[in-house]
Order: C-alpha cells, then sequence, then structure tokens
C-alpha cells in the first residue's frame, strides 16, 4: 500500500509538471524612440535584430500559462551559446560593470505601463493585460490558466558586449532554471558604437595673410562641438586657436542625420607652412582628432593691385577671377552687362588683406536670374584703383 500510495504521488507530481506549466512564446523587437504605443517595430518576430552599444532597444515578449493559475517571480537572463536551451543563462540587472546587457530606463514609457499593441495570440490562449519594465530586475508574472500576457523590457548593450555576436534571451526563474517550457527565443547581434561625427571633408585655404578652414560633416551623434588646433612647420606643439565653448561658429549640432558645414576664418600673423587639426568632442567628454591639413601662405605679397584674366574665357557654364592686393585694401568686385546694369556682384566693399584672391561666377544675376549668351564686363576696384576686363558667357 505504502508503494502504491508512493507512485501515486509520483504520478500526481509528474501530471502537475505535464499539464500545468509555463512558457516563454511569441517575441518581437522594437526601436525606442516613441511611447509604448508608437514605438517603431523592428524585422519580423523570430528573427535575429541588431543593436548599437549603449543604445537603447526594447524586447516584446509573450508569456503563456497551461492549466491552471501561477504566480511565479522572474528575471530577463542572456546567453551566447548557440544551443540555447543548455546555456549558461546570466541575470540581465541594472548593473554594467560585468553585465553584457542593462535593464534601462527610457523617457518613452512609464514603469509598469500597460503594454499595448499585442502579439499574435496564441490559439486557446486569449491575452490578459501585460506591462512594461524598465529597472526592475524581477517581477511576480501572475497569469490565469490557459492565457497567455506581454511584457516588454528596455534593454542597453553595454561596453562588455561582444562585437558581432548572438545573444540569446530567455525569461526565467531567478535561480536562472528554464521554464517548464518555451518556444521561441529572441536573437540579437551587438554593433559597435557610430562615430559621433562623420565627417567627409576638412581643408584650409590662403586668402592673402588668413587662412579659411572649412569642414562638413553628414551625421553627428551628441557632438557638443570642435576644437581646432595649428603650428608650424618644424614646431612639435599644437596650440589652440579656437574652439566651441568660446565661439559659436565651433558649436555642434547634437545628433542629426544631414550635412553640416562649418567654417573658421584663421589669421596667423606668420608665413609659411602651416598645419590645422580638427577634432570634435562628444558628450561624454570623448575628443576625436581628424587627419590635419596643410597650407602655405607666401612670404611674399603682390608687388600691385591686378586684376589677371578670368579662366575659362569664353566660359559655360562658370569662370574663375583672380586679383591680387599690394597691401589691406577694400575690395569691390562686380559684372556689368553691355547697357552697363550691374548684374552680379561678386565682392562688396568688403576690407581684405594684402594677399592673392580668387572669385568664381556661375553666370547668374544676383536675383538667381540665369542670364542669356553674351559680353561682359568685370569690374575691380581696391586702393583707390580701378580695372575692366570683359568676359563672354556662351549658353
Amino acid at each position: 500500500m505504502k508503494n502504491l500510495l508512493f507512485i501515486t504521488l509520483i504520478v500526481g507530481v509528474l501530471a502537475g509538471q505535464v499539464f500545468s506549466y509555463t512558457y516563454q512564446g511569441h517575441y518581437r523587437w522594437r526601436n525606442d524612440d516613441g511611447s509604448e504605443a508608437t514605438a517603431t517595430w523592428k524585422a519580423n518576430e523570430n528573427t535575429t535584430t541588431t543593436a548599437i552599444k549603449n543604445t537603447n532597444i526594447r524586447l516584446r515578449m509573450e508569456l503563456i500559462r497551461d492549466s491552471e493559475a501561477g504566480n511565479q517571480t522572474l528575471s530577463l537572463f542572456y546567453g551566447t551559446e548557440t544551443d540555447s536551451i543548455n546555456e549558461t543563462w546570466k541575470k540581465i540587472t541594472t548593473d554594467g560593470a560585468t553585465n553584457h546587457f542593462i535593464l534601462c530606463s527610457t523617457d518613452n514609457y512609464a514603469q509598469h505601463d500597460v503594454a499595448q499593441n499585442r502579439l499574435t495570440d496564441t490559439p486557446g490562449y486569449p491575452h490578459n493585460w501585460g506591462f512594461c519594465n524598465e529597472l526592475n530586475d524581477q517581477n511576480v508574472y501572475a497569469i490565469t490558466a490557459s492565457t497567455g500576457m506581454e511584457v516588454e523590457f528596455c534593454l542597453q548593450p553595454t561596453n562588455n558586449a561582444q562585437l558581432d555576436t548572438v545573444y540569446f534571451f530567455s525569461i526565467r526563474y531567478n535561480t536562472g532554471l528554464n521554464l517548464d517550457g518555451y518556444q521561441h527565443v529572441p536573437k540579437l547581434t551587438v554593433l559597435d558604437n557610430p562615430l559621433p561625427v562623420e565627417l567627409s571633408a576638412f581643408t584650409a585655404t590662403a586668402l592673402g595673410s588668413q587662412v579659411k578652414l572649412d569642414w562638413i560633416t553628414e551625421t553627428e551623434t551628441d557632438n557638443l562641438g570642435f576644437l581646432l588646433q595649428r603650428k608650424l612647420s618644424g614646431q612639435d606643439t599644437w596650440q589652440e586657436i579656437a574652439n566651441y565653448n568660446t565661439d559659436k561658429r565651433l558649436q555642434g549640432q547634437g545628433t542629426v542625420a544631414v550635412q553640416t558645414r562649418y567654417s573658421y576664418l584663421d589669421d596667423p600673423g606668420v608665413q609659411g607652412e602651416l598645419y590645422y587639426r580638427l577634432a570634435n568632442v562628444h558628450k561624454d567628454g570623448t575628443v576625436e582628432w581628424h587627419q590635419a591639413v596643410a597650407v602655405s601662405l607666401e612670404a611674399s605679397l603682390p608687388a600691385a593691385f591686378t586684376l589677371e584674366p578670368a579662366y575659362p574665357n569664353p566660359f559655360n557654364p562658370g569662370t574663375t577671377i583672380k586679383y591680387l592686393l599690394a597691401k589691406d585694401s577694400e575690395v569691390d568686385l562686380a559684372v556689368f552687362d553691355l547697357l552697363g546694369r550691374q548684374v552680379r556682384t561678386l565682392v562688396n566693399d568688403i576690407q581684405q588683406p594684402a594677399g592673392t584672391y580668387q572669385a568664381a561666377w556661375d553666370g547668374y544675376s544676383d536675383n538667381g536670374e540665369r542670364l542669356a549668351s553674351g559680353i561682359y564686363f568685370v569690374q575691380f576696384k581696391a586702393g583707390g584703383q580701378r580695372f575692366m576686363q570683359r568676359v563672354t558667357l556662351v549658353r
């Protein structure tokens, strides 16, 4: 009788395990770029997605309870083994000292907001309400019999995360033990942090005794601004000439995905070959230096005021006009038609240091009108002198 009772007890326990369990169902990844109801879903469920280090990503998962109600204290775990069932799982907390992932906060929903936008219902298991989870590393999941619920986590890969490695995720008992069963395992590949600034151009152009620095960014990420340094050929030490803290022209755009152009005019006060370098400063204090550029300032200045022949001439669609200043002067450079009407202003009474300059004319008027073919006159005034030359526009 005792043996029969013992066998009956074992069968009863096994029956309870077979017919009453919780398993992990469908899942979806989405970007942390909106409210709980409006964030953008990423790849289709049950496919591997990607995330960038130190950037939030949200994981929506489904828990299914079979047979009878249960109140289980569960947490989210991660692992890297391809055999996810036999994985050595690691619990995800808010501590990023060693963990490859952390639970993190988001401005886009509040802790324990009710989860909306349900995943696909598992046949025979209608969904109860679910909730969004930011910072709690364990929760009691109370699921009634033969139903499901939705749980969403806000995650962030840390600097400890392994690049180009597929990670697996599972909701499990806090001991790290598996749930009684699960069908789907979310997978994620971690990518490196993008460069704070994508710099597409950095140039230095001699303008008389000054140097014009131009640079173009295609994208910026958390960019506070720029630093500019200069050194003379043969010197070892760089000298800072401007920074974003003291000059608004060097302030960054924060985070943008559009092209931005910057410009700075430097007056080095020396002649010879100069080197310039540019750095951008990330909001976390990281300074990223870019390749230096060189420019040569002529040791001797022009001996006389001169308007050199435009080139090309005749021209289509544009021509370049070069002029020389023997000393610092106020410059006016303009284009006139055959009737003597000023149709384009290239330099408008601007004080410029002695040196060599050039201006481009694209065949358009000041109001953006595409001018007709014909003869035009370029007038250059500087140092109390006036020069004229004829140019021909050919359409």
